[in-house]
C-alpha cells in the first residue's frame, strides 16, 4: 500500500521506535516532575537536544521541542519584530497564514508570493 500524506503524519522509522520504546513502556515520566521517572525523562530529553544542537552546530539552549508542526510554526513567527517583512507562499499551511495576518496588524510587512500549477514559486 502506498501512503501519501505524509505531511500530516509519517510512519515511525524502525531505529526511532527502537529508541523510543524504553520512554512509552518503562521510562514515561514528566520530564517536569522531580520523582525519578521524571528524572530519567528529563535526562534523555536534554540528551536529545545536546544531540540535536551538535548535529545542527547550535547551542542545545536554542533547541526548543514543540508539539507539532502550528505550534512550531507559530513560534517561529512569533520572533518577527515589528516593521520586518514576511513573505510566504499562497499555499502555507493555515497555522501560517493565519499567523502572518495577525502579524500584518501588528506591522509586519507582509507579502503574498504565488505558485504555479506544479506548486513551484513563481
Amino acid at each position: 500500500m502506498s501512503y501519501f500524506d505524509h505531511n500530516a503524519t509519517t510512519p515511525l522509522d524502525e531505529r526511532v521506535l527502537e529508541a523510543m520504546l524504553p520512554f512509552l513502556s518503562t521510562f514515561y515520566g514528566n520530564p517536569s516532575s522531580l520523582y525519578r521517572q521524571g528524572r530519567l525523562a528529563r535526562s534523555a530529553v536534554d540528551n536529545a537536544r545536546e544531540q540535536i544542537a551538535t548535529l545542527v552546530d547550535a547551542p542545545a539552549s536554542q533547541i526548543i521541542f514543540t508539539s507539532g508542526g502550528t505550534e512550531a510554526n507559530n513560534l517561529a513567527l512569533a520572533t518577527l519584530a515589528s516593521n520586518e517583512r514576511l513573505a510566504i507562499s499562497t499555499t502555507e499551511h493555515p497555522s501560517i497564514t493565519e499567523k502572518a495576518i495577525n502579524l500584518q496588524r501588528q506591522n509586519i510587512k507582509l507579502s503574498h508570493i504565488n505558485v504555479d500549477s506544479h506548486g513551484l514559486i513563481t
